[in-house]
């Protein structure tokens, strides 16, 4: 994980190079997966988005997306509800 430049998170694992040459074969902690986490204010609310890069999984062919969007739902499901737990957040929609 590393702050990205407008001040939310940058969140990546797995390896390109394992990704690249076994696609979805790489396995579920080796696939290379990125994902990013931004903060902002709406309507004098803070907002946190998580967002997955577009094609995220796709060097893994089928496998790989679906190996991503549950990756992405696990991920979505934890930050959101810790932030709540601690009071950073008031309100949470999940990814459906």
């Amino acid at each position: 994980m590393a702050t990205s430049p407008i001040g939310g998170w940058n969140i990546t694992r797995g390896s390109v190079g394992a990704t690249v040459w076994l696609g979805a074969f790489a396995g579920k902690n080796n696939q290379r997966l990125e994902y990013s986490m931004q903060f902002f204010e709406y309507e004098g609310q803070l907002v946190a988005r998580l967002n997955r890069s577009s094609g995220a999984g796709a060097m893994g062919g089928v496998i790989g997306v679906s190996r991503s969007a549950d990756v992405f739902t696990e991920l979505d499901q934890a930050v959101g509800s810790e932030l709540t737990r601690l009071g950073i957040l008031a309100t949470v929609t999940h990814h459906p």
